[in-house]
């Protein structure tokens, strides 16, 4: 019975589990699926209730004439004359059902929920108010179910005043009532809580609707009009917006609950102010105008978002070539006047008024919004809301503006990373105005410089890292998490007395990164992050045409409202920083520096000139005039360097995290000054580079006397350029010869992106860990592909595991099976202890003796099986007298081989 039911029992689920994500709150959120429940059949039902009422209506003429036929007539006679009242009044006796329409077609939703809730392991052991657990009964009274009771009573008070209804039904539905509250007498509180609801919304109905008469005597002769313009206001509103949340839900920080209030709010906007344009329109004729341009405008909307909808590539900073959508353009506007003129054509042709009108109208209406939810249930179901794991405790990475202007008396070490900064144009520049280049004499210019790829998301954490991602291995945040937590850089900064500052965006910052500017903070929605989502939503409304009004270069809705007045935030802001660097520097007299300054550089449009002034209105500005205004930036910088006498001492490292010159082969920018340079003129040095280099240049000087020979006789990393194509993926180019000629770039095949999706874990899935097991989809921070471990406390190794669980979640607890990696016996110590915690609890701990790894099981509860992300991390003691053992620390690989649960 319950596969009959799976389809529904899944949407229910999804909308129950989203509506969580809104509350945080299960109980309020069994309200509101109820709520929603009601408001979907509410058409329905009162369908129903019509049909009902039409029943009762031909019951009153025929209960008469069939009590005086039954006193009259006897045997046949008494069948023949009924059967001849029945064909006067065309009539059946089976059609009496129908007195019971609304509550048989409210069945199956009972048995959704009944099904969903009394299964579903979220809402175990949870409790609300004075209800203990939602999963079970309530027993309120001294072991009594009271919620049975009342749901009945709120079911007798709906017999009572029910409006219509005749003694025989008010007893069959007071029948009804008892019969439920024997039936679910023992069915989890949540189910009752359900079902009452919907109860009370039906009660409330029958209450209100009378008194209420005037409203619906008012949308009744204006009912086009309303469908109209309410459906477009929840599509632009509510539903796209939504859909745009849910697909990128997994990189923001902020919940769906936290701009929800917003998207209701334009829904009530929209809503209203359309109305009254409506109900200021006096004629009928402009009325009817008006009325056929909405319906239009919501076919437009709608193709334009689900059906013609033209991918403009990332909004990544760069602009938009236009002129590569011509075509497009045309195609899309085709479209949209054509939705506009056969809008017109058939409100004109047809009375505006006539019922035909309304009911195509409606039921292209209601088959607008319907497809519109079913896109929504489906991606909910195939994807839930859930962060990932830079976001998943719903705290943002905060760089403040904590030492900004702050350096050492003893040493610095300076980055300037400038934005968009292509080294043609630095050529140019040399060419042309060869006094601005002299400037910094002291610079080594490395011009066969490459980047991974070209742009900042994935280009700036491979050079704070000097990791570099592989967009086919694994998601972007769940890289950035590992390329920050299998870090040595920042590690031995920090054991030579660096503070350590980044200046940039947290966006490519882990909330674990030992950074001396970074928090890890709560942040709150503010008006410039809904902002900036509305104007998503537009430029995806929005015909072809009319797109440039909305487009953003850089769509960054990472950064809100930070909840501590006292925290400042860091803002890439170069006319800002320019101008307070006019204030000086401040300085550090105990500690080294390490500031990274990210500046917003050469991006389009160029607002700033050479002088760091912005454009004048009417003019535009050009790349040669932004770059030389932010070498104007380093230029001041290290003037005031030379002021406090720390100049000669530093590290100083101009660099951009891509060009933008070249479809492919963008070439970053590059120049270091050496600690103690002192150059004639610019040296030139032509030895291939990339910008992944950048941090293990600048810690040579911690393993070798003579970093920068070694650097510069050192081979250049293999160097490859992801190209992201507008169809999906990556198009991979290795780099052979000198960057700057076009035919060394080779292409060397298509890299399918990896998507998140993968982890899901199947109950009783085997996850094996050799070379070629499955492991790889569910490896988390801290494993290693090579035999190098890496940690800095070598007392104990950590590994987690991420699991997405699905399946058959009926059970009260779960086995979970493994068995430790043989390569652990090759050491032979004496004992090896191995701890598992779930979710930062622990479970379960073993201890293995000498060579002894057969398998070993633990139980997990059932609670912590549950759509959202399972964590399993593993923690490998090695034995104190061990600890220094180099053969331990660069060969234990893996805690287990295998891993089961059952």
């Amino acid at each position: 019975m319950q596969n009959l039911f799976d389809p529904l029992i899944k949407i229910y689920k999804a909308l129950y589990l989203f509506a969580y994500d809104i509350t945080d709150n299960y109980g309020i959120s069994l309200v509101l699926l109820s709520l929603f429940t009601f408001i979907v059949l509410y058409p329905f039902t009162k369908k129903a209730q019509q049909i009902q009422n039409k029943e009762h209506k031909i019951q009153s003429v025929l209960g008469p004439q069939i009590e005086s036929i039954k006193k009259q007539y006897r045997g046949q006679e008494q069948y023949e004359q009924q059967q001849w009242l029945y064909r006067r009044y065309s009539y059946h006796p089976l059609y009496a059902i129908r007195s019971a329409l609304g509550f048989i077609f409210q069945i199956p939703f009972l048995t959704t929920a009944y099904y969903m809730l009394s299964g579903l392991a979220e809402i175990q052991g949870v409790s609300w108010g004075l209800i203990s657990n939602l999963g079970g009964q309530d027993q309120l009274l001294g072991g009594v179910n009271i919620l049975p009771f009342v749901m009945t009573l709120v079911t007798v008070v709906y017999a009572f005043v029910m409006p219509g209804i005749s003694k025989k039904e008010r007893m069959q539905t007071i029948g009804i009532g008892v019969f439920f509250l024997v039936l679910l007498y023992t069915a989890p509180s949540a189910l009752l809580i359900f079902w009452t609801c919907n109860l009370i919304w039906s009660l409330l109905d029958s209450l209100l609707s009378e008194k209420l008469a005037w409203i619906g005597e008012y949308i009744a002769e204006n009912e086009l009009a309303i469908h109209i313009i309410f459906a477009l206001a929840v599509t632009v509103g509510i539903l796209v917006p939504t859909e745009i949340y849910i697909k990128n839900a997994s990189q923001l920080w902020f919940d769906y609950k936290d701009i929800l209030k917003y998207f209701v709010m334009d829904m009530i906007k929209y809503f209203i102010f359309l109305l009254l344009i409506y109900v200021i329109c006096r004629k009928k004729e402009t009325k009817r105008i008006y009325i056929s341009f909405l319906m239009g405008g919501i076919l437009g909307v709608f193709l334009q978002s689900y059906i013609i909808s033209i991918d403009y590539g990332l909004f990544d900073g760069h602009e938009i070539r236009w002129e590569n959508y011509t075509w497009h353009g045309i195609v899309n506007t085709f479209i949209w006047l054509v939705c506009l003129g056969e809008s017109y054509l058939f409100f004109k042709r047809l009375e505006f008024n006539t019922k035909k009108v309304v009911r195509i109208s409606k039921r292209v209406l209601f088959g607008i919004i319907v497809i519109q939810c079913c896109v929504l249930l489906i991606i909910l179901n195939n994807n839930p809301i859930q962060k990932d794991i830079l976001y998943e405790d719903g705290k943002a990475s905060i760089l403040t503006t904590k030492n900004l202007y702050t350096v050492s008396a003893k040493d610095n070490i300076i980055v300037f990373l400038v934005d968009a900064f292509d080294a043609s144009v630095f050529e140019a520049i040399q060419q042309s105005n060869p006094g601005v280049i002299a400037q910094f004499k002291d610079f080594t210019y490395y011009p066969d410089t490459t980047s991974s790829f070209g742009f900042t998301l994935y280009s700036l954490p491979e050079i704070l890292t000097g990791s570099r991602f592989d967009p086919s291995k694994k998601k972007y945040l769940d890289f950035l998490e590992d390329a920050w937590n299998n870090n040595p850089y920042y590690a031995m900064l920090k054991e030579n007395n660096y503070l350590i500052n980044l200046y940039t965006s947290g966006d490519f910052v882990s909330k674990k990164a030992n950074i001396d500017n970074l928090i890890a903070e709560k942040v709150a929605m503010n008006n410039i992050i809904v902002e900036k989502f509305k104007k998503l939503v537009k430029f995806r409304l929005a015909p072809h045409y009319l797109k440039k009004t909305y487009y953003q270069y850089d769509v960054n809705l990472q950064n809100g409202m930070i909840l501590n007045e006292n925290i400042k935030l860091y803002e890439i802001n170069d006319k800002q920083f320019y101008d307070n660097l006019k204030n000086g520097l401040q300085i550090n007299e105990i500690d080294n520096c390490f500031q990274f300054y990210h500046l917003e550089g050469m991006h389009y449009p160029w607002i700033l000139d050479e002088n760091l002034e912005y454009i004048k209105d009417g003019e535009k500005g050009t790349a040669i005039q932004a770059a030389i205004g932010r070498l104007k930036i380093v230029n001041e910088y290290t003037t005031l360097l030379k002021k406090h006498g720390v100049y000669d001492n530093a590290t100083i490292v101009i660099l951009a995290d891509h060009g933008f010159n070249h479809a492919l082969g963008r070439r970053p920018v590059f120049l270091i000054k050496q600690p103690n340079a002192h150059n004639k003129s610019l040296i030139i040095n032509k030895r291939p580079s990339t910008v992944a280099e950048l941090m293990s240049f600048i810690c040579l000087r911690f393993n070798s006397n003579d970093y920068v020979n070694s650097h510069n006789d050192k081979v250049g990393m293999n160097r490859f350029f992801y190209c992201e194509e507008k169809e999906g993926g990556f198009s991979k180019y290795k780099i052979k010869s000198i960057s700057k000629e076009r035919s060394s770039w080779i292409k060397v095949g298509k890299v399918k992106q990896y998507r998140g999706g993968d982890r899901t874990y199947h109950i009783g899935e085997v996850i094996d860990f050799s070379a070629y097991g499955n492991s790889e989809r569910y490896k988390g921070s801290g494993w290693s592909i090579n035999p190098t471990v890496g940690y800095s406390d070598i007392s104990q190794f950590e590994a987690e595991l991420f699991l997405e669980v699905v399946g058959d979640l009926h059970s009260d607890e779960y086995t979970l099976k493994m068995r430790a990696h043989p390569i652990l016996s090759a050491f032979h110590l004496p004992y090896k202890n191995i701890t598992l915690f779930l979710n930062d609890v622990e479970i379960a701990q073993w201890m293995f003796k000498n060579d002894n790894f057969e398998n070993v099981t633990c139980k997990i509860p059932k609670n912590f099986l549950n759509r959202r992300n399972l964590v399993l991390r593993f923690v490998i003691g090695v034995p104190e007298n061990f600890k220094d053992n180099n053969d331990v620390k660069n060969n234990v690989k893996f805690v287990v081989e295998t891993m089961q649960i059952y």
